[in-house]
């Protein structure tokens, strides 16, 4: 999965309060198990050492999830994610204004190969490696080291993603569409069309519920090849 940071200029509680309203918003749930499955959440929060709050996450949706934290905080913040897979490292970096837009940072490809691969070398045995390397990315290295609040959110069931799989076991037709980090689903049954917007938590929901004898029309498999 990949792991993705924010750095922003508010405190920690604040930070905290905010991140917790986000993930319960998404349907996720606090939990002291920390083996939250492929759909939870797993974060850390802890100090920047310059006055502001690093959070280091593997969750899905992280950048919708920076963007809800700069809206409901106010402040800018930077946004990075990276997938540390060294058979095809992949990294990005963003900009976050206070309204939750969202602008490319700079290129970090290389910064992050290069820092996995020292990591790798250097520090292989180290806790928390991939939190390690994502704040070093962010400029704050002793955010993944310092005292901090960890977090652990299970998904509950999406109520949307079952009653779409619900209609398709019952015979309807399926159809998919990306838009803007979501997921529109059109659902088409006797004659009737409903459209239903699914975060990527619950798009693989579906999948999964719908798996083996997931029902799509040509154009759904066209549009998600």
């Amino acid at each position: 999965m990949t792991t993705w940071g924010w750095r922003g200029n508010a405190n920690e509680d604040a930070v905290l309060n905010a991140l917790r309203a986000t993930l319960e918003a998404r349907g996720l749930v606090a939990t002291d198990d920390v083996d939250v499955g492929p759909l939870g959440a797993f974060v850390r929060v802890a100090p920047d050492g310059a006055g502001g709050t690093v959070v280091l996450g593997t969750a899905l949706g992280g950048l919708a999830i920076g963007r809800a934290l700069c809206e409901l905080l106010a402040v800018g913040a930077s946004f990075v994610d990276v997938d540390f897979d060294p058979r095809g490292l992949s990294a990005s970096a963003y900009v976050i204004d206070a309204r939750g837009g969202v602008a490319p940072g700079a290129d970090i490809e290389r910064d992050a190969r290069e820092l996995y691969d020292d990591a790798l070398e250097r520090w292989a045995a180290r806790p928390r490696l991939d939190e390690y390397a994502i704040a070093l990315l962010h400029d704050a290295g002793d955010a993944a080291s310092a005292d901090g609040v960890e977090l652990a959110f299970r998904r509950e069931p999406s109520t949307r993603a079952s009653s779409i799989a619900r209609a398709v076991r019952s015979g309807a037709s399926l159809e998919r569409t990306p838009m803007g980090g979501r997921t529109a689903v059109r659902v088409i049954q006797g004659g009737a069309m409903r459209i239903t917007f699914l975060d990527e938590a619950e798009a693989l929901e579906l999948d999964r519920e719908l798996s083996p004898q997931r029902k799509v029309t040509p154009s759904s498999e066209s549009k998600n090849a």
